[in-house]
């Protein structure tokens, strides 16, 4: 069921076609294609990690937001090689703390597991309604959340 409302897993594409994992959802010849435009072979998992890394980016609702106002996303594809590949570190980083450690885990990493931070919830933010504000206060490294919430120490590199 839809985390938020209710409907049920209408908006999901799934990963791959099969339960096993075994076939992506892509379409047939990309893979080969992106693999012959950047000189090195472009797996599933990289192209999924490319489109997680681009579309995290606040840049890309700004660079595509008239285009965004129609429904669905739109995926440019880079043809630097080197780009693509910077946007996919990007996208599995990403990929392995929002899954919780569970996919993209980078070597040397036990999946399932994260690295511990030192920011601590200070003050909970607890709401009924989703925070509308955010600051940050770089002399005490707090992070405030919505009228009441306050995480830290958040680093000024952290909030960058």
């Amino acid at each position: 069921m839809d985390h938020f409302c209710g409907r049920g897993g209408a908006d999901v594409i799934p990963f791959y076609r099969n339960a096993a994992g075994t076939q992506p959802n892509i379409t047939a010849g990309v893979l080969s294609l992106l693999s012959a435009t950047y000189g090195y072979a472009v797996q599933a998992p990289d192209l999924m990690a490319y489109v997680y890394g681009l579309m995290a980016s606040p840049n890309y609702v700004q660079q595509f937001g008239l285009e965004l106002e129609t429904p669905g996303p739109r995926v440019p594809l880079t043809q630097d090689g080197s780009l693509f590949k910077t946007v996919v570190d990007l996208g599995r980083e990403l990929l392995w703390l929002h899954t919780a450690g569970n996919r993209m885990a980078p070597p040397g990493h036990i999946p399932g597991t994260l690295p511990s931070g030192r920011a601590k919830i200070q003050v909970s933010a607890q709401s009924a309604q989703y925070p509308e504000s955010f600051k940050y206060d770089a002399d005490t490294e707090i992070l405030h959340v919505g009228e009441t919430g306050q995480f830290g120490p958040v680093s000024s590199a952290v909030w960058a």
